[in-house]
């Protein structure tokens, strides 16, 4: 083996839905779920709903631009500056959010 580690697409977006529905876990305020009672359930759906965009752009961005990490891809689709900014701000979000969990 040459020390390089692929996965699939699917396994990326099992793995990123993971990570982000764990952390919505942690980050969903008890107080929520105890204003909510019964219905607190909810907020868990509202959570998986709101992890899947963000899981399926981070696993469907490699296939469709090989090669490039997330901050040449938002380059690419959004111009240098703006998407320098973007990229950034993904690579944030997952560090930051890394973190908290």
């Amino acid at each position: 083996m040459n020390g390089h580690c692929k996965i699939s697409q699917d396994q990326l977006f099992a793995l990123m839905l993971n990570f982000l529905l764990a952390s919505a876990f942690i980050l969903i305020p008890s107080s929520v779920i105890a204003g909510a009672k019964q219905d607190g359930w909810l907020s868990i759906v509202v959570s998986l709903v709101a992890v899947l965009l963000p899981a399926w752009v981070y696993s469907t961005f490699p296939r469709l631009f090989p090669g490039q990490t997330i901050v040449g891809v938002c380059r690419t689709l959004l111009g240098p500056k703006l998407g320098g900014v973007a990229g950034w701000a993904f690579v944030w979000f997952a560090l930051h959010l890394g973190a908290l969990v």
